[in-house]
């Protein structure tokens, strides 16, 4: 409804461009003119047109200007503002604080009518209309009657967002700015829909500026809307009106309208987007011996909204009945594999076949279809290979490009050759070497160079045996990395007579670790008595950079000030790019010098904290007193852990076990000697582990759990695992040992794999969950393999005719992996055969 007092400034110097041992000509950057300035401190001659230096281009007569200037021996960026009065930067705020209120009416102070209808006149005795004076820079206040509110304070039915990942919904008036975990605001029986992990936020709609909140669902989350309700708890305290800290919102079984599910309005869903990676040739078996499943692979398929796949549905156009079986039997488990059985593979006629698959998400909305197209070719002419030819991926995190390998497609004697080669444009910094790569799998680790956000990049991959080469032109598309934005400053009380220090220098463009484009950054500032203003003169101290320094006593003494800023990217002009990353909010109170203050620091070793914490490692806090504060004891809580009540050291660690996902705030209330307390807190965002969707069943899937020694092989899928970026997800497959200790068989992006090998008895299998942070969820399912009969196997014989030089020659490492596994599980089967020397030495070979 109003917005709070806003500061603008660019970071103006971070990093070094472009130079290694000197500066570029011309070496000295322009003067300043009468108007241009890089901070506050150029603008204080007669000539300038006011006393603030702004790099916000929504106002008027502001232009900000980049260029390079010689620092140090070396180039840096050159951000200039304009100079402007301090009541031009306050423009929007004065508006929209006399919109709010009321005038002071007639002689007896009547009230005024409200412009807006359903909006009441509340009579205020500390009602004051502000303006600002040009010749002195000041706010002036005059009395005004009162303001114009709503009846009631309530959360208004809301809708799913196209993600299905969130829920906006709407306000009856502006709240008091905050994000907080949604347990504080909704009711226990809410909260079980929405995912114990999610988050709100209030935010105004783009669109009509009415104030909203934002709801993003936890990783666990089951809401449906249409069918679930929002019900705000009576004891709430998290939510209230901005224009009066005492009045609470409210709402009970309130309606969450669901996106639309036709594709193409501005409200649509997002469907699911399929993809199938498959062999684009499938030769026949070198032998009989040799026939292998062929596996067409939708795992990569993926919904928006994180969530399990509500059904699947393979389809094809081939009259052939071994075709039309794989399908039903892949329609029939939903499953996200079509396969083709190795004694089908030996028998398929020579042709081309086409399947397709679609996928509908718990919306009910319907991907469009994906199609593969495979050839039948003659055996040993091309090896098979399967591997994703469109991948999307962060220029921080770098990407792999997985190329999976039938084994059995290459013949004995058989070597395959791989290669990688740029082809639009036909040069790339990324491939190592630049022009040709030639390694199985293409890997490229992040920060990726030489890329733009959104624009693709094409390589061509190709395996050979010396025959005819199977290709594929594979796209590469970079996203930018979200920024992460942090704001470390002082939480809870502080003393009035010490500076205020406020720094999101860490915030973080993952994109640029090396800091070498600007970042621009907007501060607000907000009282708990708004509309009365932070500052009531230009006097606001210090902006440097990301840094702001706020002088002694400039701030009013028991009230709490709230500061947030927002991060951005900017252009080679200084301009804003893409949409501004909100720092948690700092909120502190300034107190009397007597009052005990400290602050709450993480303990993160030797180096700097990340600024998300993970789950999987204990959170060590300690506090910290100010230099010269009497801090006798120090009392711990949180409203998401319970038990910290007890503790009172000043180093505090909470077990991994403990902490939630999304964020967590503790609490400390320091006392002095003399009795007299005070309160600091901290707020650490939490890295939440990956979750399983599915505990009752796991989140592994196994097609078969029992088979007969050498020949079992069990095809296993993750399913259900869930994340707050799912897209990130890599999975680990793997057994277990009887003490528990898992033993990886398989890393990578692909959530299916089939394991082979598997000794005789029980064997635990299991997958791994991984997010880029380390954290991790697991499940595993046990499967029995048994002892051949009497007379049909050897091991002796399958020792003789293992062939360590035709793995060896696929150059394939995981191949070569699954081989050693086999003959290990050769070596310890219990047929009453005797391992020679030599069979003793390929064992070791792998």
């Amino acid at each position: 409804m109003h917005p709070p007092t806003v500061f603008t400034l660019k970071k103006s110097s971070i990093g070094r461009l472009n130079c290694m041992f000197r500066c570029s000509q011309p070496c000295l950057a322009a003067a300043l003119t009468a108007t241009q300035c890089r901070s506050n401190a150029d603008c204080t001659s007669p000539s300038s047109p006011g006393p603030i230096c702004s790099f916000d281009t929504t106002i008027g007569g502001v232009t900000v200007t980049q260029s390079s200037t010689c620092s140090n021996g070396v180039d840096a960026p050159d951000v200039r503002g304009t100079c402007v009065g301090y009541c031009a930067t306050q423009a929007a705020y004065l508006t929209a604080i006399k919109c709010g209120t009321v005038g002071q009416g007639g002689a007896q102070g009547t009230p005024s009518v409200c412009s807006s209808s359903g909006l009441t006149c509340l009579p205020n005795s500390q009602c004051k209309r502000l303006a600002c004076d040009p010749s002195t820079n000041a706010f002036t206040t005059e009395p005004c009657y009162g303001f114009c509110v709503v009846a009631a304070r309530t959360v208004n039915p809301g809708k799913m967002q196209p993600d299905g990942r969130s829920i906006v919904a709407g306000l009856s008036t502006a709240p008091v700015a905050a994000s907080f975990p949604c347990a504080s605001l909704f009711d226990s029986n809410t909260m079980a829909k929405l995912g114990v992990d999610a988050l709100c936020s209030t935010g105004v709609d783009p669109n009509s500026n009415a104030p909203v909140l934002k709801i993003a669902l936890g990783p666990q989350s089951i809401f449906m809307p249409g069918t679930d309700t929002l019900t705000v708890s009576s004891t709430q305290t998290a939510l209230v009106d901005l224009l009066d800290l005492t009045q609470k919102f409210t709402g009970s079984n309130i309606n969450v309208a669901p996106c639309n599910v036709v594709i193409g309005q501005p409200d649509s869903c997002k469907p699911p987007i399929g993809l199938i990676i498959g062999p684009a040739q499938v030769p026949a078996p070198c032998d009989d011996s040799t026939a292998t499943d062929v596996i067409f692979d939708a795992s990569h398929s993926s919904d928006p909204s994180g969530r399990a796949f509500k059904n699947v549905i393979w389809s094809t156009t081939s009259q052939d009945i071994k075709m039309i079986t794989a399908v039903s039997v892949a329609n029939n488990a939903k499953a996200l594999r079509l396969v083709l059985p190795g004694s089908d593979n030996l028998n398929l006629a020579e042709g081309t076949y086409t399947i397709s698959v679609t996928f509908t998400n718990f919306l009910g909305v319907t991907s469009a279809p994906a199609t593969w197209q495979f050839t039948r070719v003659a055996g040993g002419s091309t090896p098979v290979v399967t591997l994703p030819t469109d991948l999307s991926y962060r220029i921080a995190e770098g990407f792999k490009v997985p190329v999976t390998l039938m084994v059995a497609s290459v013949c004995a004697n058989q070597k395959v050759i791989y290669s990688w080669v740029p082809k639009t444009p036909s040069t790339w910094a990324a491939i190592p070497g630049g022009t040709l790569y030639t390694k199985k799998d293409l890997v490229v680790p992040g920060p990726v160079p030489d890329v733009t956000a959104g624009v693709p990049n094409v390589v061509t991959f190709s395996a050979s045996t010396g025959g005819t080469a199977v290709t594929a032109d594979v796209t590469l598309t970079a996203q930018a990395s979200a920024l992460q934005a942090n704001l470390r400053g002082p939480q809870g009380d502080i003393r009035v007579d010490r500076p205020v220090y406020l720094s999101a220098a860490g915030s973080i463009d993952p994109d640029d670790p090396l800091g070498v484009k600007p970042l621009g950054i907007t501060w607000q500032c907000t009282r708990s008595d708004f509309p009365t203003p932070c500052f009531s003169t230009a006097a606001t101290g210090t902006q440097s950079g990301l840094n702001w320094t706020i002088p002694p006593n400039s701030l009013g003494i028991g009230v709490p000030h709230t500061i947030v800023a927002s991060i951005f990217r900017t252009n080679a002009n200084g301009a804003p790019v893409g949409t501004p990353v909100a720092t948690p909010a700092v909120t502190f109170t300034p107190k009397p010098a007597a009052t005990p203050t400290g602050r709450v620091r993480r303990v993160c070793g030797s180096g700097n904290c990340p600024i998300r914490h993970s789950a999987e490692n204990d959170l060590a806090l300690t506090l910290v007193p100010d230099t010269g504060s009497d801090v006798a004891s120090v009392a711990w809580s949180s409203q998401q852990i319970t038990n910290l009540a007890g503790a009172s050291a000043f180093d505090l660690v909470i077990p991994s076990a403990q902490l939630p996902g999304g964020s967590l705030t503790v609490s400390a209330t320091l006392t002095s000697s003399a009795g007299t307390t005070s309160s600091t807190s901290v707020t650490v965002p939490i890295n939440a582990r990956p979750s399983c969707t599915t505990p009752q069943t796991g989140c592994l899937r196994v097609d078969l759990t029992t088979g007969t020694f050498p020949t079992a092989k069990f095809s296993a899928q993750a399913a259900g695992f869930t994340d707050d970026d799912p897209t990130s997800l890599r999975y680990e497959f793997g057994t277990l040992s009887a003490t528990g200790t898992r033993n990886i068989i398989s890393s990578g992006l692909t959530p299916t794999y089939t394991f082979t090998g598997i000794p005789t008895g029980s064997t635990q299998l299991y997958v791994c969950a991984v997010d880029t942070d380390g954290a991790r969820a697991c499940s595993n399912t046990a499967v029995t393999v048994s002892e051949p009969q009497a007379g049909q196997f050897s091991v002796a014989d399958a020792l003789t005719t293992f062939d360590v030089g035709h793995l060896a020659g696929t150059g394939d490492v995981s191949v070569l992996a699954s081989g050693a596994q086999a003959l290990q599980s050769l070596s310890t089967c219990n047929t009453g055969s005797t391992q020679t020397a030599a069979q003793q030495q390929q064992v070791q070979q792998l």
